[in-house]
């Protein structure tokens, strides 16, 4: 029956805030409960305003109903331990008191079927509080080893016998959904459970071990100039980096409309003709103007030279010799490769060149038949140490640096330098004054150029204790005119921000960022990932989804904009026990 006040309902929308406390010291209840049934029945409902597919309803604790809508709702399968419960009477804020009639208390766990769908999905819980005062029903749910929902009193937040709905979104690798219930206070209780697929869907089958079996790591994406997607990644095939084997593909399939279909086509045949690029621990990678994918690699039995590949067609070929920085000598250590595809389509490198007493920024261009270097005496550094190197092209030609300068000599320093190359000389961008919080630590920079020429950097940020927005957060201006123009304030969950953040903008200067951060939750399964768009007053929630758009494990995540301008994103993970990376499009 429903109740007249429109607030009767609350919606939990889940952050991982204040994770840790929550964490210490539970543990699920001991209960074999049932076994769950081969399948959910997969549904089709289409919820146009809410871009939603339900995919799965089950009647917690009750048999299979129809709602007021005419939906179906399963009967109540998948629970490990628990016992049903039954009520009676009106709920208020509701007109489906038959989902809310029913209960079961007590569980363990739920495992969802998905049809073995994967992709992020909307959970929405059912709850309701028929007796109990607030504090004395208080539990947590985790949904695939990650905490969704920290603590869950009904009772706090509606009092008894009211509707209250839990919704967040989950990143799902394994086309199943598995939730666990740790009571803090009393017993967890749980009335229904709708699983919708939403914006979030997996772009073919997750990427590597077709040939082997280790661990995937450092995925990257790179568009061609049809903004057909290439992933590259590392797979750590054994103990040495010397086994270890990077593996590019490209996507061949669909790509005016959404959902895309297709196939991904490996680049690489270990053990035959084209052989595989091996033995090496680090990699860039681009596509260039002609479509052939280039990759910058350094090699497990030398680290310092860096080799430059060409994909021909049939086979990588190297492009020129190894590259190494000149006056440097033999032992100089050549790091923090990375590339960018110039107005020209060729490849444009940058390095880092470390001896014993000091380093250098090293930037060159491929003109067809030869590595042409641009002047590094006018302008870029050496003698300091540098770190976290990015590189970027700006359409009108020349690249666009951004990098950590780190100074021992007289007094300990950390500047965060931006430099662009005109033509003449290198003009250095951050002598303008980035707008960086006085007192705070800054790293991991990260330079974008959009295509109408407007420079954009972002960067991890640490605030001190006792300062303002205390913690790391991400932080991203734009160069107009001769000076930075801070876009918003900080952005971040936690204020846990951690890594290189990724980011692309669109004609309009819409900046999208994502960024990972630490949970701090002790046996959390990674560093869930969030992805936010400046809508040109507010850093906002992109496919309508507040919580993480996934979980990296160790760190490595990679963005690009797909053929619609819209986020494609790949990242470590796991799918059938095996590690892979995981290809995830937005597709509203």
């Amino acid at each position: 029956m429903l109740f007249p006040s429109p607030l009767a309902i609350r919606t939990l929308v889940a952050t991982l805030a204040g994770l840790t406390a929550l964490t210490s010291g539970c543990t699920p209840p001991d209960a074999p409960g049932s076994q769950p049934p081969p399948a959910v029945p997969v549904l089709a409902e289409k919820k146009e305003a809410l871009a939603e597919v339900s995919l799965a309803r089950i009647n917690v604790g009750g048999p299979s109903v129809t709602d007021a809508q005419g939906r179906t709702w399963s009967e109540d399968l998948g629970f490990v331990a628990g016992r049903t419960l039954q009520f009676t009477g009106d709920v208020k804020g509701t007109t489906e008191d038959v989902l809310y009639n029913s209960a079961r208390e007590g569980m363990a766990h739920y495992r969802v079927w998905l049809g073995g769908n994967r992709g992020v999905f909307r959970v929405k819980l059912l709850l309701v509080e028929p007796t109990e005062s607030p504090g004395a029903r208080v539990f947590q749910v985790k949904v695939n080893g990650q905490i969704y929902l920290p603590q869950v009193d009904i009772a706090k937040a509606v009092g008894t016998r009211t509707a209250y709905q839990a919704v967040f979104d989950v990143p799902v690798p394994s086309g199943n959904l598995e939730m666990d219930f740790l009571p803090l206070e009393g017993l967890a209780l749980l009335s229904a459970i709708e699983v919708s697929s939403v914006s979030w869907q997996p772009l073919g089958d997750p990427r590597g071990q077709l040939y082997i079996r280790g661990d995937v790591t450092l995925p990257q994406v790179a568009m061609d100039t049809t903004m057909r997607p290439y992933v590259a990644h590392l797979e750590r095939t054994g103990f040495y980096s010397n086994e270890n084997i990077l593996r590019v593909e490209r996507w061949d399939g669909d790509l005016s409309s959404s959902p895309w279909n297709g196939s991904w086509t490996a680049l690489d045949v270990p053990g035959g003709t084209p052989a595989p690029i091996t033995r090496t621990q680090s990699f860039a990678f681009i596509v260039d103007g002609s479509g052939a994918p280039v990759v910058a690699h350094d090699e497990f039995f030398s680290s310092y030279a860096l080799n430059v590949s060409r994909w021909s067609g049939n086979a990588w070929e190297p492009l020129g010799p190894p590259q190494k920085a000149d006056g440097y000598g033999s032992w100089a250590d050549e790091t923090s490769q990375v590339l960018a595809r110039g107005s020209d389509g060729q490849p444009i490198l940058a390095f880092l060149a470390h001896s014993f007493s000091d380093s250098s920024l090293v930037v060159r261009h491929w003109t067809g038949s030869a590595w042409e270097s641009y002047p590094s005496a006018q302008g870029l550094p050496t003698n300091d140490h540098l770190s976290s190197l990015s590189l970027a092209s700006h359409p009108a030609g020349g690249p666009v640096l951004a990098w950590m300068e780190f100074g021992f000599e007289p007094s300990l320093t950390r500047v965060l330098r931006v430099a662009h190359w005109t033509g003449g000389g290198w003009v250095m961008l951050s002598d303008a004054g980035l707008p960086i919080t006085p007192g705070s630590t800054v790293d991991a920079p990260k330079v974008y150029v959009s295509n109408a020429g407007v420079i954009f950097v972002a960067w991890n940020q640490y605030n001190p204790p006792g300062t303002a927005n205390e913690g790391s957060e991400i932080r991203v201006a734009r160069w107009n005119n001769g000076a930075w123009v801070a876009l918003g304030g900080g952005v971040s969950i936690q204020r846990k921000a951690v890594e290189q953040p990724r980011m692309f903008a669109d004609s309009s200067g819409r900046v999208t960022l994502l960024w990972a951060e630490m949970t701090g939750a002790p046996g959390a399964p990674g560093n869930p990932l969030y992805l936010r768009k400046w809508n040109g007053t507010t850093w906002a929630t992109v496919g309508g989804s507040a919580t993480p758009v996934a979980v990296t494990p160790d760190g490595y995540f990679s963005l690009a904009p797909d053929k619609r301008g819209l986020p494609l994103l790949t990242w470590p993970g796991t799918h059938q026990g095996k590690s892979v990376a995981h290809v995830q499009v937005l597709n509203p």
